[in-house]
């Protein structure tokens, strides 16, 4: 598990102005496909994150079965 040390400079929307030019601390580690990112924003809040990769196969299959769903069924 590696761990890395950001500070934000930069960014956009309301939270930023609270994360800004302050240091974050975060553990993170790759297994497979897979990316953990786990660590605490300067002010307290949680960063808990798991980001999959999506290979361009699997995305255009996912878009293509979506698409052929009936109109009812993908409403909410």
């Amino acid at each position: 598990m590696k761990v890395a040390q950001e500070t934000i400079e930069y960014g956009t929307g309301d939270d930023f102005e609270g994360i800004k030019n302050a240091s974050h601390s975060f553990k993170c580690r790759i297994e497979g496909d897979t990316w953990y990112h786990v660590g605490k924003l300067a002010d307290g809040t949680t960063i808990d994150e798991q980001w999959t990769r999506v290979k361009p196969a699997e995305a255009a299959a996912a878009t293509t079965a979506a698409e052929k769903q009936p109109a009812a069924a993908k409403q909410p």
